[in-house]
């Protein structure tokens, strides 16, 4: 087949930067940028302060993915045998590339640059995202050495970048395929027809080249010589932070020194998609958003040694038994939000378990009795003799979830709920700590444990959400945890020794 017959009606394709009339950088110059910050503090009496500050930042880009390498960048593969691996060829190693190393096409492709692949792009449009701080608060002086403070702080993040297709089929054929969000089948997205691009050689190496068929919703793509097009860079995430903080610090009184906060907050993030051909974003709590985090940290002088307490007069028994210092670090706070299946939504007779007994070996956090539905029919997986009836029953009317068929970029539910929350954790960290000198060497002695009372956290370990596990789906098994995951005390000692002594000084010589 001739090539340039079967390609030129393409229509719009991949275009290189720096290439013919492109603009060479992936998106314009900023130089508008400003930050500015402002803050006050006001003293309404000797001891109460009133204080409150606002700044305006732009994040540093998280990823070089304006970077796209497609035609600049190839692979070549290593043949090693010619028979599945029974016999490797002969001096491989001295000429492991016979016929050459592939060359990278560059631009010289055109239009015709990444036909048959999903392709990823960036928005030349970009804007670096913004982000608002502000805060407001009060500062009292409770006593000589102590204060308290007390302050409300907001964040807002905008212009956060998503990822968005810009080769969906359009919402009118999508919406005969959707059962999520219309009442369409999925058939009629997986439909197969005849191949266009059989045989055309621009498509050799994908499977537009080889294959007879092609379903329904590929064909049916704006520039369906593509697959996807994913765009990144499209500034339409956000995020909303209020907190209430207050702190309490104690400089050193009686041998104590102590801090004290507590946070009540509240972290929502838009980033994603319910359905992308609906312009429908995702929003939920954040991923490691936490309403409730309590920290305490404290240094305690033992009241022991000598013009102490408890008086030490002998030199001996007060270098080995005054001086000590305890110290403590302990947090407690809520747990993350449970991440929910994106494939399934709840039915009415699904409870979520809130109060979530931790010491279980089986940890359900919802039921997990699922139905089907696939073309419009509900159905219970397996059949009416299968594994999930003989656990579920057959009638509909005792099933928790409904999954369903999923487009791209279309989820059934925001990914993140606070309906239920993972194991809160508590982290109590101790130390023992004395220094001394002999001499002009000082000497620390140090003794601590991480995790001191053993407490059980889960750091990582997520509720099961794939409705097809059956009796495991939104489930943990919190025994089952490995090491990394619970990480139990740990115990360690420490010996420092620092020599204070001046070196020999340097006699000037005779000029």
């Amino acid at each position: 087949m001739d090539n340039d017959a079967n390609t030129a009606a393409l229509g719009d394709a991949l275009h290189g930067a720096g290439v013919g009339a492109n603009p060479g950088s992936p998106f314009p110059t900023v130089y508008g940028n400003v930050q500015p910050r402002i803050g006050m503090a006001w003293a309404l009496t000797d001891n109460l302060v009133l204080r409150g500050g606002y700044g305006l930042f732009y994040t540093n880009f998280q990823s070089n993915a304006m970077i796209q390498q497609l035609g600049f960048s190839t692979n070549s593969a290593l043949t090693s045998s010619n028979d599945g691996g029974k016999t490797t060829i002969p001096n491989v190693l001295n000429n492991p590339y016979p016929t050459g190393l592939l060359q990278p096409t560059g631009s010289s492709l055109g239009t015709l640059t990444g036909l048959g692949q999903t392709i990823t792009s960036y928005n030349r449009n970009f804007q670096i995202p913004r982000v608002n701080e502000f805060s407001f608060g009060l500062q009292y002086r409770v006593a000589l050495n102590s204060v308290i403070d007390a302050a409300y702080v907001g964040n807002r993040i905008t212009n956060s970048s998503v990822i968005y297709d810009q080769n969906l089929p359009n919402w009118n054929f999508q919406q005969t395929c959707d059962e999520l969000y219309a009442n369409g089948k999925n058939s009629n997205c997986t439909s197969t027809s005849t191949n266009p691009f059989k045989g055309i050689p621009a498509f050799v190496g994908t499977n537009y080249y080889t294959a007879a068929t092609f379903d329904a919703y590929d064909l049916n793509r704006p520039h369906p010589q593509f697959l996807a097009v994913n765009t990144q860079g499209l500034n339409r995430a956000s995020s909303w932070y209020n907190g209430l903080q207050i702190d309490f610090r104690q400089r050193v009184t009686h041998g104590l020194s102590l801090n004290t906060s507590y946070v009540w907050s509240k972290q929502i993030l838009q980033s994603g998609w319910l359905n992308q051909a609906l312009n429908i974003p995702q929003r939920s709590v954040y991923t490691y958003g936490l309403p409730h985090s309590w920290k305490i940290q404290a240094t305690y002088e033992l009241p022991i040694g000598r013009g102490k307490l408890v008086n030490l007069q002998n030199g001996i028994v007060d270098s080995l038994l005054g001086g000590w210092r305890v110290s403590s670090d302990f947090t407690i706070q809520s747990g993350e939000p449970t991440t929910l299946p994106t494939n399934a939504r709840p039915l009415p007779h699904n409870t979520f378990h809130t109060n979530l007994n931790w010491h279980q070996n089986q940890v359900q956090a919802w039921g997990n009795c699922v139905l089907s539905q696939l073309n419009g029919v509900i159905s219970i997986p397996g059949g009416p003799t299968g594994a999930t009836a003989k656990r579920c029953g057959t009638d509909f009317s005792n099933y928790d979830w409904l999954q369903y068929p999923l487009l791209e970029n279309e989820v059934a539910q925001p990914t993140n709920s606070s309906l239920i929350r993972m194991k809160r954790r508590i982290n109590d960290d101790l130390a023992l700590e004395k220094s001394f000198k002999i001499e002009r060497v000082a000497v620390t002695f140090r003794a601590q444990a991480t995790n001191a009372f053993n407490h059980f956290n889960l750091l990582t370990a997520r509720f099961d959400i794939n409705p097809n596990d059956g009796a495991n789906f939104g489930t943990v098994y919190p025994g089952q945890t490995p090491t990394a995951d619970s990480p139990p005390r740990k115990e360690e000692g420490e010996q420092r020794a620092i020599s204070s002594r001046p070196l020999p000084a340097c006699r000037a010589g005779a000029s």
